[in-house]
């Protein structure tokens, strides 16, 4: 027996492939630096070399001198230190994304209705406004330490967008009720 209500096409199952890409690519950003380091490491080795973090060791690989470019490459550690706290960054992000995802597709498929009609109260924007400008004006007045100033400036860009996006929710179901 179907579960899908009367009328209802029935929901395509969920498609993991797409997050599976894009788990790999973060995978492989975050990562990179990780693998030239081990290859150059290896190189060294096999050719009895030694890596230095104070500069290019002579390397003779074929007959050259290859220390300048495996330094280069053992060098890609510190491209890591910014690159894999970014990937897991995105690696939370993109676990977010697909648990939000698969509730959104679970609530289709038991045949939820979609909660996209929004009723939005302004006054709560002005409210939140009056606080926003009240804090940092005692913050310019010398009343609270100058780091808050910083904080308010991040809600009152947080604020913006919010404000925007509500404005434009509404302008769209008026455009829609029309």
């Amino acid at each position: 027996m179907s579960l899908e209500p009367a009328g209802a096409p029935p929901v395509a199952a969920f498609n993991m492939r797409p997050y599976w890409q894009a788990l790999a690519a973060i995978a492989v950003f975050a990562l990179w630096p990780y693998v030239i380091v081990y290859a150059a490491s290896v190189i060294a080795d096999l050719n009895h070399c030694t890596l230095s973090d104070l500069g290019p060791t002579p390397c003779l690989i074929g007959g050259t001198d290859r220390g300048g470019v495996l330094f280069d490459m053992a060098s890609m550690v510190q491209v890591s230190f910014v690159v894999t706290p970014i990937g897991l960054l995105l690696g939370f992000v993109w676990l977010s994304i697909l648990i939000i995802s698969v509730m959104a597709y679970r609530r289709k498929r038991s045949g939820v209705t979609d909660a996209t009609k929004i009723d939005v109260n302004f006054v709560y924007y002005g409210l939140t406004l009056v606080g926003i400008v009240g804090i940092g004006l005692a913050t310019l007045a010398g009343w609270l330490p100058a780091p808050v100033l910083l904080v308010v400036s991040f809600v009152a860009i947080f604020w913006i967008f919010s404000f925007v996006f509500a404005v434009l929710s509404v302008l769209r179901g008026k455009a829609k009720a029309k």
